[in-house]
């Protein structure tokens, strides 16, 4: 797997490039509170310094822009989303292993930062095109591991063929739509959750036939 794109137009601007991605999240996660509650829209520049710590000014020094800073948060759900493939395309793996791991990694990391995974499949309008295009690029590294994942599976014979688009769209969707329905407090627990989800994906809700009808 190539290397996920980590830079883009916000990387030119903003000052906190450079530093740890996680201490940046800390930082951002502060923002991400008053996006999520409010809105981009409604959210201004002094709601978000002073939640952030900054002052206005302080503000302006770090961020460029509001729009600016929505790119930083979008750019950081694309580091995050990079990191839980790295460890796993770098393992041995069989590939049915792979695609497991990387939907419970995506699944977790989607439960983990909901507040901020709603901004980013919220708010993409909201970017610059160039900005939109920067995050839609990394958007299709991820779409091709998944991809590359299922081929090699199907070439092993581990998995059924199927057009390999509309397996990752499917794979995508599945775990896309959980931050508008999970309910942590509901019936299935955040651990159990991306079993769930991979007994659907991978058997199905049909019950076995085995043995004959």
């Amino acid at each position: 797997m190539g290397k996920m794109p980590a830079t883009g137009p916000a990387q030119q601007s903003s000052k906190w490039e450079g530093g740890q991605p996680m201490r940046r999240l800390e930082v951002l996660q502060k923002a991400i509170k008053i996006i999520y509650e409010r809105g981009y829209r409604n959210a201004t520049i002094n709601q978000l310094a002073a939640e952030m710590g900054f002052s206005k000014a302080a503000f302006y020094h770090y961020v460029r822009s509001k729009q600016d800073l929505l790119y930083i948060i979008f750019d950081s759900v694309m580091d995050l989303l990079q990191e839980t493939v790295r460890g796993i395309m770098q393992s041995e793996a069989s590939p049915d292993v792979k695609l497991r791991q990387i939907v419970t990694n995506y699944i977790a990391m989607i439960v983990e930062y909901r507040e901020m995974l709603e901004i980013y499949f919220t708010e993409k309008t909201e970017l610059s095109q160039e900005q939109q295009n920067a995050i839609t690029l990394r958007e299709r590294e991820f779409m091709h591991v998944i991809r590359d994942v299922y081929q090699e599976g199907v070439a092993a014979g581990l998995f059924s063929e199927v057009h390999p688009n509309v397996v990752t769209n499917v794979i995508l969707g599945m775990c896309g739509w959980i931050y508008r329905w999970y309910d942590p407090e509901g019936v299935v627990a955040a651990n159990q959750l991306p079993e769930k989800v991979l007994q659907i994906l991978m058997q199905g809700i049909e019950p076995s036939r085995e043995g004959g009808e």
